[in-house]
């Protein structure tokens, strides 16, 4: 929710702020063993930015995503059928990637569903991937 990753004075953070966020718990659920249960009575408290040129610091080591072969429609290799998808660790990585293209379009227009989305577009490690832009800023 939004008001959940707010600062106490209601603004949002930005990319490359380091922030304090209140957690109760870990909360793992299969492979997303990332996932931490947030304590949303409390505010995120800005601790200070982190630098672009330190950003290289923190990147994961380049290999394939996970397991590619599998897409949606409009997708490439951004889909993980479930019981491969549980064999898994993690689903965060930070990556560096040559050239991003944002993509709008409605995919279900046809449909009479006209929602437009975001459609980041990349090639990583020689595998070209096509997947659904969810930052609230790029939408």
């Amino acid at each position: 929710m939004e008001n959940e990753r707010c600062y106490s004075d209601g603004s949002e953070p930005r990319v490359l702020d380091i922030i304090r966020v209140p957690l109760l718990r870990p909360l793992p659920e299969g492979y997303q063993q990332e996932n931490w249960l947030i304590d949303s009575r409390s505010s995120w408290q800005p601790e200070g930015r982190f630098p672009w040129n330190r950003l290289s610091e923190l990147l994961d080591p380049p290999a394939p995503l996970w397991i590619d072969g599998y897409q949606t429609v409009h997708g490439r290799n951004d889909r993980v059928p479930h019981e491969q998808a549980k064999r898994s660790s993690d689903s965060l990585r930070l990556l560096h990637v040559e050239q991003l293209t944002l993509v709008v379009f409605a995919p279900s227009e046809k449909f009479g569903a006209p929602r437009r989305r975001v459609q980041g577009r990349f090639v990583h490690c020689g595998i070209e991937y096509r997947l659904w832009v969810t930052d609230p800023v790029c939408e």
